[in-house]
C-alpha cells in the first residue's frame, strides 16, 4: 500500500485512527500513563514523554505490528521504552474504556436489525460473528502444542461481534490458537448468556 499524500488520511494510515479519535483516546488514558512514565526515562533530563507520543508509539505497535525495535527507531526510544508504554497504553484503555465495549440495549439492537436488514437484507439479525488468529513468536521455554493452530504458528484466537456499522459490540480473546473456533464460541461470555438467555432471547 502507498502512503496516502493527504494529511489527515496519512495519520489514520500510521495509527488507524482519525486524529480526532486520536485526541479522544490521549484524554481517556492521560491521567494513567502521566502517573506511571516509563522507568528508564524517569530520572533523564527532558526525556520523559508526552502523553501523545506514547499513544502514538502504542497505536503504531499494534496498528503495525512491527518489531519494538522499530517502532522504537521512528520515535526514538528504546525497545523496552515501547514494550512498558504499549503495556501501559493497553491497561489504561481496557480499565478507561470499558463503556465503548457493551452489548446493545433494546433500542439500539432493533437499530441494528434494521440497518442489517437494509444493508445486507438479513431481517432479524443482531450482529455478525467471526474469529481470527493473532499471530505470536513465544519463547522457546514456552513453545507448546497448545498455541500451535493449524497452519502450524504460534496463535492466539480473537473472537468478535460486529453491528451493521462494522462497531465491536463484544470481543473474547486470549484463548490458544490450537482451540477451534466452534470450541471458542463455547468458551465465550457471550455463548453462556445466550444459553441463559441473556443475548439471543428472541427480542
Amino acid at each position: 500500500y502507498s502512503v496516502p499524500n493527504d494529511e489527515s488520511q496519512g495519520f489514520k494510515y500510521f495509527f488507524r485512527v482519525s486524529e480526532t479519535t486520536f485526541e479522544y483516546i490521549c484524554s481517556l488514558v492521560r491521567e494513567d500513563l502521566i502517573s506511571r512514565p516509563p522507568s528508564g526515562l524517569i530520572n533523564i533530563e527532558g526525556r520523559l514523554l508526552s502523553v501523545e507520543k506514547q499513544v502514538a508509539i502504542a497505536l503504531r505497535r499494534l496498528a503495525s505490528g512491527e518489531s519494538q525495535v522499530s517502532v522504537g527507531a521512528s520515535f526514538g526510544v528504546g525497545q523496552s521504552t515501547v514494550s512498558q508504554v504499549t503495556w501501559r497504553f493497553i491497561e489504561a484503555l481496557e480499565e478507561r474504556a470499558k463503556c465503548h465495549l457493551n452489548w446493545p440495549d433494546s433500542d439500539r439492537m432493533q437499530e441494528i436489525k434494521f440497518g442489517f436488514e437494509a444493508a445486507y437484507g438479513l431481517p432479524n439479525c443482531c450482529g455478525a460473528i467471526d474469529a481470527t488468529h493473532i499471530m505470536m513468536t513465544l519463547p522457546a521455554v514456552q513453545t507448546s502444542d497448545d498455541w500451535c493452530d493449524q497452519e502450524k504458528n504460534y496463535s492466539m484466537l480473537l473472537q468478535g461481534i460486529v453491528d451493521h456499522e462494522m462497531r465491536f459490540i463484544d470481543i473474547v480473546t486470549g484463548l490458544p490458537g490450537g482451540m477451534t473456533f466452534s470450541r471458542l464460541l463455547k468458551c465465550s461470555a457471550f455463548f453462556k448468556l445466550s444459553q441463559n438467555g441473556e443475548r439471543l432471547n428472541g427480542n
